[in-house]
């Protein structure tokens, strides 16, 4: 009998080992592949990010993109599906973009492509992996232009961003129609354009912070997410994703949720002449 309780005592070691390997390998997998680094000293923009890991690895990402002096590329996306399989797919979509936007540049005479290009030729590379792997992608891109004062976005499915104008003081939800990466071979990708200026506040986020759950099995939601973000328009992006991150605890109360909570904030500033 003792035999029999010992080997059961080093298999359930070995399950355990072999379960916190798994979420190292994730972990490293989402540091480095997978979360890019907003820039800090970009003027007329303040960006900051953040991913609070679930006790699943999942496939959030985001990265950011400086074309010059005044305009930026943001992307945030999420892989339907969980673990290692999920993170790897992340990665391996998240790097079609720097190629599809040297790709398309380079056949355009070194113009800036437009969003819905990158878009569709992520698409229409990714699509069929995405297929055969019986999995999507949604995400949204944006595109910052700071000269002309406006955002241009692809949403592919994603979650609602929130744009808090500071001219109205109210919070307008940005929603696309186009289908997630991967959803259908013909989807045609086209990219809306909204009017930004100082004082506007852009949030991006994952459905795991909509999606967190209270132990009555309430949802966050959308709605008390934009209560919060009004709440806190006066913030910076880093102290305005502290507050929402301790209001997302607050209401979940111990509760864990099983998606990670990804959020990226934008806040619009003065641009010098």
């Amino acid at each position: 009998m003792f035999g029999t309780l010992q080997e059961k005592f080093y298999k359930e070691q070995l399950t355990t080992l072999k379960f916190n390997e798994q979420i190292s390998i994730g972990e490293r997998i989402q540091k480095e592949l997978l979360l890019g680094v907003p820039p800090r000293t970009m003027e007329g923009i303040e960006v900051d990010a953040v991913t609070i890991a679930s006790q699943r690895i999942d496939g959030d990402f985001y990265d950011f993109y400086q074309h010059d002096k005044g305009i930026l590329d943001i992307l945030i996306g999420d892989v339907m599906g969980k673990g290692i399989p999920a993170a790897l797919m992340g990665a391996a979509t998240k790097s079609y973009f720097p190629k599809a936007f040297m790709h398309i540049q380079a056949a355009s005479g070194n113009r800036l492509p437009p969003p819905e290009k990158i878009i569709s030729d992520v698409h229409t590379n990714i699509v069929e992996n995405l297929a055969n792997l019986e999995s999507f992608v949604t995400l949204i891109y944006a595109r910052f232009d700071l000269h002309n004062a406006t955002m241009s976005f692809v949403d592919c499915g994603h979650t609602e961003t929130l744009h808090f104008q500071a001219s109205t003081g109210e919070i307008h939800m940005l929603k696309g129609d186009n289908m997630p990466l991967g959803f259908s071979d013909f989807e045609t990708y086209e990219q809306q354009n909204v009017p930004i200026a100082p004082g506007d506040i852009l949030l991006f986020y994952s459905d795991g912070v909509t999606d967190a759950e209270n132990q009555q099995g309430e949802y966050f939601g959308v709605d008390r997410l934009s209560h919060h973000m009004k709440q806190a328009r006066d913030s910076s992006p880093t102290d305005l994703l502290d507050y929402l991150i301790k209001q997302i605890d607050a209401f979940s109360d111990g509760q864990n949720n099983s998606d990670d909570l990804t959020m990226v904030a934008v806040r619009i500033a003065e641009m010098h002449k």
